[in-house]
């Protein structure tokens, strides 16, 4: 009589350990896989420097200015407050689309309001601004 385990029997652990390691190797690429692609969907910060107004233009009621990423990476340009004329709007009084710019690429700020013929438009997020004159609004 020989002594050990079985052929089938060292076949299904044999199995049982295979299917064990490639579920947790699954497991710790897709947590690393996710953490990357969280970031990347966040964008990195605003820098003012990057930014380049290209248009000031009107669409029946609303104040549009299209704006430049000349960044080398994404940017979340939802952190970027606008200020017409020195003051501040509420966030509620205007629409930045879309929210996260690949480089290169170009954002809209739609603002739901009427402005003069000169109106002084500053981008501001902390102490960095971005000042830019639209003379046809």
């Amino acid at each position: 009589m020989s002594k050990g385990i079985t052929p089938v029997l060292a076949t299904i652990l044999l199995m049982s350990v295979t299917i064990a390691a490639a579920g947790t190797l699954y497991t710790m690429v897709e947590n690393n896989v996710n953490k990357g692609q969280d970031s990347a969907d966040r964008g990195l910060p605003v820098n003012m420097d990057s930014l380049k107004v290209e248009a000031c233009y009107k669409d029946n009621s609303n104040s549009l200015i299209d704006i430049r990423n000349t960044a080398r990476n994404t940017i979340n340009a939802s952190e970027v407050a606008v200020v017409l004329n020195g003051s501040i709007q509420d966030r509620s009084e205007y629409e930045i689309e879309p929210e996260l710019v690949t480089r290169q690429r170009v954002f809209t700020v739609n603002i739901s309001k009427d402005f003069g013929p000169e109106t002084v438009i500053e981008l501001s997020k902390g102490q960095q601004n971005l000042r830019h004159n639209c003379y046809n609004f």
